[in-house]
């Protein structure tokens, strides 16, 4: 909702220190353009990866430090905090591990070390998912994603066929095409 309300010409009123919640494109697309709102002094994003493990893009990351965004590895969000409609505190757990031994994202935290921020605003900029809400619950799901066949993309029911970042998760435009 900021990159359209911001693409749009929209108002975007965010204060002067900014946390994105986040380590993707979209995370770091919001986070430098967050960076020319008037008014903003700091951006930082918070992500629970570290950097090898950020799925954004490497040059993606590099402009966005040299634009002057702040990136903050193994932090997870924990609670935010404010008075009247605003917010004023952001708080975070240590990350320590993001996947587990079979590679399934299942972020695990040491809650004994924290960190409080006070913050003006905290835009959400994680994960993208498909909605299976909408699909037969005979159909199988596996790691988030529906299974199918790798060759015909047929899935588990019968006549029913799947494809793109709903067979193999979020991925690229490129990607999706080769």
């Amino acid at each position: 909702p900021f990159l359209r309300r911001f693409n749009n010409g929209e108002p975007t009123e965010v204060g002067k220190h900014v946390a994105v919640i986040g380590g993707g494109n979209v995370a770091l697309d919001v986070a430098r353009s967050v960076l020319r709102v008037n008014g903003v002094k700091t951006v930082s994003i918070f992500c629970l990866e570290n950097r090898e493990e950020m799925p954004a893009h490497d040059w993606e990351i590099k402009e966005a430090i040299q634009e002057g965004v702040k990136i903050n590895h193994r932090w997870g969000p924990h609670r935010v905090s404010g008075k009247d409609g605003k917010v004023q505190k952001l708080e975070l757990n240590q990350c320590i591990s993001v996947f587990d031994t079979g590679g399934n994202f299942k972020p695990q935290y040491n809650k004994k070390r924290k960190k409080k921020l006070s913050v003006d605003s905290v835009i959400l900029a994680v994960g993208q998912q498909c909605d299976h809400s909408v699909l037969p619950s005979q159909l199988e799901i596996r790691n988030g994603v529906i299974a199918a066949d790798p060759l015909t993309l047929e899935t588990s029911l019968p006549g029913i066929f799947a494809g793109g970042d709903t067979v193999s998760g979020p991925a690229s435009l490129v990607e999706a095409v080769s």
